[in-house]
């Protein structure tokens, strides 16, 4: 009669329940990790469009009150709004300024989230911003990370 020696087991064979643990814990850390950059991504962009909404009814009362909308000066023919001289928007002659006049004031504090007012005629504006990948029904339809839109004061167009 001969003797076996027992096979000695291999490290799955042994702890197979804990590697098997460990990869579930992966997978879920994986799609945790997903679905909270998704619903990052998304509460930005809502964020930025309750932004773009405010600007258009803040353009809006300046308009109402100088039947026009905020000119666009210097050498530039666009601004961007809430930074640099571009911070706040009152009832005066320039509209969009740095320190605005307590009695004029229409916006304290106008966003900053990269919206390029442009005067494009008298008596229309428009403010270009960009989405990221996906809103709602919306698509990143260039392929490029981005959903390119613009406001005017008819109304909001993605392209």
């Amino acid at each position: 009669m001969a003797f076996r020696l027992p096979q000695p087991k291999t490290f799955l064979q042994k702890h197979w329940r804990l590697v098997l643990a460990v990869v579930v814990f992966i997978i879920i850390a994986v799609f945790a990790f997903w679905f909270v950059n998704r619903a990052r991504t998304r509460t930005q962009d809502l964020e930025k469009l309750a932004a773009v909404q405010d600007l258009r009814n803040n353009l809006g009362l300046y308009a109402y009150f100088r039947n026009d909308y905020p000119p666009v000066a210097g050498t530039t023919a666009e601004r961007l709004l809430g930074q640099g001289d571009a911070i706040c928007l009152d009832k005066s002659d320039e509209g969009l300024r740095n320190a605005c006049d307590p009695e004029l004031l229409i916006a304290r504090r106008l966003p900053q989230a990269d919206f390029v007012y442009q005067k494009s005629a008298v008596g229309n504006y428009e403010l270009a911003f960009q989405f990221q990948k996906r809103l709602g029904s919306l698509f990143d339809v260039n392929k490029d990370g981005r959903i390119e839109c613009k406001a005017t004061r008819e109304g909001i167009e993605c392209y």
